[in-house]
């Protein structure tokens, strides 16, 4: 949900913190190029024309490649939207549905999580769709 860069951590513990583990629960998960076999998994998707060409990261729980990203809300001219984010002006955000239209070169990656990972990312993600806050590039 977010432009030049994804708003997502890593990992998840709910202070934006990565999780340490035990050597008895394993090592950390990596992000793959693969959907996780099994359990919840955090979406990162890179749109590289998205942005008016500055590429653009999308992100989703539990799904290969439904993401959604966070820009304008769309109150302002897109003329206007983009000569006040050139000149450093933040305005009004919200969260996208990302569009596969006019794509191509998408990349997605997958991170697996815990449960507890996966309850302080929705939280994260719901708390931007309801205060989006503002924008800038």
């Amino acid at each position: 949900m977010w432009a030049t860069r994804p708003w997502a951590a890593n990992n998840f513990d709910g202070h934006g913190q990565a999780q340490q583990q035990s050597g008895q629960q394993g090592q950390q998960s990596q992000w793959q190029t693969t959907v996780p076999d099994s359990g919840h998994y955090l979406t990162n998707a890179y749109f590289p024309k998205g942005a008016g060409g500055e590429g653009h990261w999308g992100v989703g729980l539990d799904t290969p490649d439904k993401t959604e990203g966070f820009a304008t809300n769309d109150g302002v001219p897109k003329f206007l939207r983009a000569i006040l984010l050139a000149i450093g002006i933040p305005l009004p955000g919200a969260v996208h549905p990302d569009s596969m239209v006019n794509q191509s070169g998408i990349q997605y990656f997958y991170k697996p999580l815990t449960d507890a990972q996966f309850d302080a990312a929705q939280s994260a993600m719901n708390k931007r769709e309801t205060d989006p806050g503002l924008y800038s590039l």
